[in-house]
């Protein structure tokens, strides 16, 4: 499958970049967090792909209902390619 069509809830999907974790949340190592084990869990977050591609999504939606010549998951698949194309430019050093 053409990377540019994956559906990104595929296992195809695994192979690109993700970008880490968005907001991750490091091991609490206040000892007054130790009573609550929310707090004290460490927390990898959503991914960075993910979380460019939920900003993405809403622009992606309002070009297309212009012409709305994409469906839904047209929609979803072309914001995935928009936080791939701004993950790897990032790693390239774009910024």
């Amino acid at each position: 499958m053409n990377q540019h069509n994956e559906n990104p809830a595929t296992p195809q999907a695994a192979r690109h970049d993700d970008g880490g974790s968005a907001f991750p949340r490091p091991i609490s190592r206040d000892p007054e967090s130790y009573r609550d084990p929310e707090i004290y869990c460490a927390q990898e977050g959503m991914t960075l792909r993910a979380y460019i591609a939920a900003r993405a999504l809403p622009a992606v939606i309002d070009v297309n209902r212009e012409n709305m010549k994409i469906s839904f998951e047209g929609e979803a698949e072309q914001a995935v390619r928009y936080a791939d194309a701004l993950i790897a430019a990032l790693k390239a050093g774009a910024a």
